[in-house]
């Protein structure tokens, strides 16, 4: 399961909290956004509307700050899936100077909105992600 997103952005005001770097409740928002705007890259066009992907668990190490002005690139991949959660593993790097800023681990599970139920990641489901 090689495929990834890659993004970059400029820090902006709205990002900044009272300690005058990025919020890190901002930085959970990028991936999340970052994870959506993968799947929607990927995801057949036939995939049935009635799934959706649901957080089950996040990990976060927060390692150095951001600052207003300063350019990420954010990154997503999917890692381990098992029978219905999947890992998704983003990092949040700074060019300029190298540092990794943020490094996030999620178990996402596929829910049927209809049933309200989990679905079981099979072949059809893990090819989606493929290269």
């Amino acid at each position: 399961m090689a495929s990834f997103l890659v993004q970059h952005i400029t820090i902006n005001a709205t990002h900044i909290d009272e300690l005058q770097h990025v919020n890190n409740l901002v930085y959970l928002q990028l991936a999340l956004d970052l994870a959506g705007a993968h799947w929607q890259s990927v995801v057949p066009a036939e995939f049935p509307d009635q799934y959706a992907w649901m957080i089950r668990r996040h990990e976060i190490d927060y390692l150095h700050q951001g600052f207003l002005g300063d350019e990420l690139e954010l990154k997503t991949w999917v890692g381990k899936p098992t029978n219905v959660t999947w890992e998704r593993h983003t990092t949040i790097i700074r060019p300029a100077d190298g540092k990794t800023l943020v490094q996030l681990t999620s178990t996402w599970m596929l829910m049927d909105t209809i049933r309200q139920r989990p679905v079981k990641l099979d072949e059809s489901i893990l090819k989606i992600f493929a290269d």
